[in-house]
């Protein structure tokens, strides 16, 4: 283990020769040159199809990506064979000299790495046609150049290199730098001690990069970029600089070292050095939320992960002081596939959630946490709902776990209902028909409501008719509705005396822009797609129910309320012949028919009806709301999915007749699943249906699926993720006017920093563009100038144009989906992830959470066209379906393509979608006092 390996013995890492060496270049020198390309570079990428954003500067860059990133040598001898094909196939004067890209180091140092005398028109070949070549000038490219020219001096490593490491190198050299002939540590000089352990003999810049490279198969580099490459509060955290003895802090830095030496064995970076474990100690350490002066985010106890890891005694959780990076990245990194991904999304959620919950309520906390494995849905929606006490989600939970150990059928029928009214209450919230409180007060009361062997046994219709529909139609205007349109109507984000609708003139019409009206239309449409119970039908047989119960000696009201109830039960039958509904139905529904059959043989048979009745009435509400659930992430009315009814009954809670869970749990986020006999269905819970089932919220222009996805299908949920999570209800036109102006302002910086060097490198730096961008994009500058823009996305515009203080805005709201990353049923601003920490994870769909220049594209038009910001969600959803479809990507981590692909919508294109919206969208025909259209 590390332990064998920490020794203080150190020297400064210095090489006098080498040092006088590189001093005979002039500082400004630099050790870039140039080479042909044979046959031209446009040509090279057409015949393997490169990926589209490919400039001259990145040609090699993306022969490595596309064309070496396969770990079989077979298939590498294959592409390796297949270049060289190509470039002896060509007309030796075909070649134009203008048609160059960057050679790193002269071409005489490459020689010496390659061990062959190569003219320079043929170094291209030489280089492309060898995978170790080129994966070293892929790190090479990364190199800041000082430590170019250090190198440039150093033939004998750079050999070593291409023949040992060219993949540690690829993945991690770029965070080599050597300043005079010296290695220059991240951390800088309180930091020395830590890596003066890990480096365990005396050693020189050529030592330290060889040990760098092969310790640990490439692990030691992989720390060493992952620590370089953090902000200042997390780089304080990495290294224990809350730690006071030094001795604990070395310790500490070692077992935090040990982690990623021994996290995902099977990971060889010499064979994938563009792969990355979904989650990697890396990942994680990047994401933990830290606070000064370098300390976890609370709850940050070690006595609190403990027993939520552990499930360690919960009166001991204020004990064991704050748990430091090393034992965290232990907890969550060391485990097993499935509970690593259990924890590190329980602890994000954790940090979320509960950063200021007091420590009088740490045991309440451990206890929630140790249950999100099981209950993640209801847990992200509570949070997404705003909710912070942890008493509210204790009372829910208990209902969950009471509701989820009964039989198969009250199972089905309770945790559908509880499930369908926290969906209730969430999308209520989402369209801002309720605030904050009215929700906790809502979910408080319904955690509350009491439960027996046969489920709620009618207590929640009941609970409905008393207290949600009077909350919600007090908050939308209609007291006077039925149970059906008051609902629809939260939903949609109606308000009594709301300000009149926003008219615009579009195309010689006028339209008002009326989010509520358009939604309530949308969801009225769908409903009388999917037909079966409505909400109405169970309140009516609650409220019978009801009568029945207090009119024992009133014998007409009881004929009544007999005929009333038979009335609803014969309704009931109707919808309890739908998939699952007969299961949630059948027993109460069954036990109520054979009562009733007997009703008024003997005297008082109403005592007996009433529970069966009771639970009739909440299976139908279960039935109902999980139709109103789907209608309302429905986008489209005339979806294929609607054809054959309601898709709402054939969603699999995963409660079986056995009683046990099978793989998805009714309390896990739904995933689709096909299985023989029973085809498609949604598996897990209705909450979360939005990224479980993400695609419902896209709008499809045509009806002709594309040739051959392109894009991987995680990314490609990634981005229809980001269209359900988005918010029209939340967004503002001055956001979209500052955002618009941030832009340009941004775009205008960069032309004018792209005749400078130094002001173009701030600039990008800045912005927190990666090394080889920032190469490529110096590159371009000095040879295609009007390029430069279309190699950074629109985020990082923006953030150049940005200026904090005449921008107070959040761009979260123009964000991407966080789920993929930490599981929050939000957007995040893409500078939230890296764009090379996202790629190479191909299983978690990182990449689509990184790219924005969708959305922010849509909000530049709107601000061109001066249409208002609740647009911008009617357009995404039709935009994102097309994106996805045509996508140009070449390779799995093609992000610029995709950038680049989002800007490639013309005005007059988006001028058509904008279009689209009149018919069944936000747009809706203005109308005169007299009620006439305009």
């Amino acid at each position: 283990m590390l332990r064998t390996v920490l020794c203080l013995t150190f020297v400064a890492f210095t090489s006098t020769a080498a040092a006088a060496l590189a001093s005979e270049a002039p500082p400004d020198a630099s050790p870039w040159t140039e080479m042909p390309v044979p046959g031209g570079i446009t040509a090279f990428v057409d015949a393997f199809d490169l990926s589209p954003a490919t400039v001259p500067g990145s040609l090699l860059l993306e022969i490595a990506r596309k064309l070496y990133t396969n770990h079989d040598p077979i298939t590498t001898l294959r592409q390796q064979e297949r270049v060289r094909a190509y470039l002896a196939g060509l007309d030796p004067g075909a070649a134009d000299a203008r048609e160059v890209v960057p050679l790193l180091l002269s071409p005489e140092v490459w020689r010496r790495i390659l061990r062959q005398q190569i003219d320079h028109a043929d170094l291209f070949r030489a280089i492309a046609t060898d995978r170790p070549a080129v994966w070293l000038y892929y790190g090479l490219f990364a190199l800041d150049r000082e430590t170019l020219r250090f190198l440039s001096n150093e033939p004998n490593l750079l050999y070593w290199i291409y023949r040992e490491a060219s993949g540690p190198f690829l993945a991690f050299g770029r965070s080599i730098k050597i300043r005079r002939g010296r290695i220059e540590l991240p951390g800088a000089g309180h930091a020395e001690p830590l890596w003066r352990a890990l480096f365990d003999r005396p050693t020189t810049p050529e030592r330290f990069v060889r040990r760098l490279l092969t310790f640990h198969e490439g692990r030691l580099a992989y720390f060493y970029d992952s620590i370089a490459h953090l902000d200042r509060p997390h780089l304080a955290f990495a290294l224990g600089t809350s730690i006071p003895d030094v001795a604990r802090r070395i310790d500490r830095f070692g077992a935090l070292y040990a982690v990623f030496a021994a996290a995902d064995a099977e990971w060889n970076v010499n064979a994938v050095p563009f792969a990355r474990p979904p989650f990697d100690p890396a990942l994680a350490l990047h994401q933990l939320q830290v606070v000064a002066p370098g300390r976890l985010g609370p709850p940050a106890l070690r006595g609190v992960w403990e027993s939520v890891f552990d499930d360690a005694d919960p009166s001991h959780v204020g004990r064991g002081g704050d748990a430091d990076a090393a034992w965290m990245l232990e907890r969550i990194c060391l485990a097993g596939a499935v509970e690593r991904r259990h924890r590190y999304y329980t602890v994000l959620f954790g940090q979320r959630v509960f950063e200021e919950a007091p420590l009088s309520e740490a045991s309440h906390v451990a206890r929630i946490l140790r249950a999100f494995p099981r209950r993640r849905a209801l847990l992200t929606t509570l949070e997404r709902i705003g909710i912070k006490n942890p008493r509210v989600y204790l009372s829910l939970l208990d209902a969950a776990d009471r509701l989820t150990k009964l039989g198969p059928s009250p199972a089905r029928s309770g945790v559908a209902g509880l499930q369908g009214t926290i969906a209730i209450i969430e999308r209520a919230r989402f369209a801002r028909a309720i605030d904050v409180e009215q929700a906790v007060a809502l979910l408080q009361a319904l955690g509350r409501l009491e439960t027996d062997d046969g489920g709620f046994g009618g207590r929640l219709t009941e609970w409905w008719d008393r207290e949600l529909l009077p909350t919600l139609a007090a908050a939308t205007g209609t007291s006077r509705a039925s149970a059906e349109t008051i609902v629809l109507s939260a939903i949609a984000g109606v308000k009594p005396g709301a300000a009149s609708p926003h008219l615009v003139r579009w195309e010689e019409f006028s339209y008002r822009i009326d989010l509520a009206a358009s939604e309530l239309a949308r969801l009225r449409h769908i409903r009388e797609k999917q037909g079966g119970a409505s909400l109405d039908e169970a309140l009516d047989l609650a409220r019978a129910v009801t009568v029945l119960r207090t009119s024992k000696r009133d014998a007409a009201g009881e004929r009544r309320a007999l005929a009333d109830i038979e009335s609803a039960l014969s309704r009931a039958r109707t919808a309890g012949s739908r998939q699952w509904a007969n299961d949630a139905l059948a027993m109460p529904l069954g036990r109520a028919t054979r009562l009733m059959e007997h009703a008024g043989r003997a005297a008082g048979p109403a005592s007996g009806l009433i529970e069966p009745l009771g639970s009739v009435a909440d299976g139908l509400l279960a039935v109902a709301l999980a139709s109103v659930t789907y209608a309302a992430h429905i986008a489209d009315p005339e979806s294929p999915l609607l054809l054959t009814g309601d898709i709402a009954q054939r969603h699999d809670f995963g409660i079986h007749q056995d009683g046990g869970v099978r793989g998805v749990g009714p309390w896990d986020v739904p995933v689709e699943t096909y299985t023989p006999g029973s085809g498609w269905r949604m598996t897990g819970a209705l909450l979360g249906l939005e990224v479980g089932f993400p695609q419902i919220a896209l709008r499809r222009l045509s009806d002709q699926n594309p040739l051959r996805p392109a894009l991987n299908e995680n990314d490609a949920r990634s981005f229809a993720q980001s269209v359900a999570l988005s918010n029209p209800y939340v967004v503002s036109d001055g956001d979209v006017s500052l955002i618009a102006r941030a832009i340009a302002a941004g775009r205008q910086r960069v032309a004018e920093a792209t005749s400078n060097a130094g002001a173009l490198e701030e600039l990008t730096r800045d912005a927190d563009v990666n090394e080889w961008r920032r190469a490529v994009i110096g590159w371009t500058a000095t040879h295609e100038p009007a390029r430069v823009e279309s190699l950074l996305s629109l985020a990082e515009v923006l953030r150049i144009g940005r200026r904090p203080e005449q921008l107070p805005l959040s761009t979260d709201l123009w964000g991407a989906a966080s789920f993929p990353l930490d599981g929050c049923l939000c957007l995040r601003s893409p500078s939230a992830l890296p764009v090379e920490l996202a790629a190479g994870r191909t299983s978690r769909g990182l990449l689509g959470a990184t790219i924005v220049d969708l959305n922010l594209h849509i909000v530049s038009t709107l601000a061109e066209l001066g249409l208002p910001a609740r647009l911008a969600r009617g357009l995404l959803a039709v935009m994102t379906r097309d994106f996805v479809d045509q996508t140009p990507s070449s390779h799995h981590d093609d992000w610029l393509a995709l950038v680049q692909h989002a800007r490639s919508f013309t005005r007059f294109a988006m001028v058509d979608y904008i279009a689209t919206l009149t018919a069944g969208g936000p747009l809706l025909p203005a109308r005169d006092p007299a009620g006439d259209p305009r």
